[in-house]
């Protein structure tokens, strides 16, 4: 899910635990952003297992 406010926009990462908030600075890195969010929005990360676990 994304929410888009004033500023930038911002990810909904549902997990077992509740929801994580993301933040995506688009004035920053405007290309990685259009990436990300395009991933999103084709469904990529839907049912996606984590990729990296930090104890």
């Amino acid at each position: 899910m994304i929410l888009q406010n004033a500023t930038d926009p911002v990810v909904v990462i549902n997990t077992n635990y509740g929801a994580v908030f993301v933040e995506l600075f688009q004035g920053q890195a405007p290309i990685t952003v259009a990436n990300f969010l395009s991933y999103v929005n084709q469904g990529f990360y839907r049912q996606s297992p984590p990729r990296h676990l930090l104890p």
